[in-house]
């Protein structure tokens, strides 16, 4: 996992980061270097994987309840991004807030 190596507060309510990162997680980036977003390790929501059918071939993420606050509903089309960095895989889903998005 990369970590903040310096960080300066500027005039216009930004904050400039310089990040370290291991050649690993700058590949999984695909080459984008917009609208990344750093997420702490420590921070993160627990949640769990649930398993249907025979012999748990099916399984499913649960979406904890406070990751839920403010959502109408659920969106229908929901976007996944999985990473892998050393022994971990990050899965990152996002989905709209509103209903007239879907």
């Amino acid at each position: 996992m990369g970590k903040i190596i310096e960080s300066k507060f500027l005039t216009n309510d930004k904050v400039k980061l310089k990040i370290c990162l291991n050649k690993e997680e700058v590949f999984a980036l695909k080459g984008h270097i917009h609208n990344i977003n750093i997420i702490a390790e420590d921070a993160l929501i627990g949640s769990k994987v649930i398993e249907r059918g025979q012999q748990g071939s099916s399984k499913y993420f649960t979406i904890p309840r406070n990751g839920l606050k403010g959502c109408k509903i659920p969106a229908k089309k929901i976007n996944c991004n999985c990473i892998t960095i050393g022994d971990k895989i990050l899965f990152i889903y996002d989905y709209s807030k509103h209903i007239q998005d879907l």
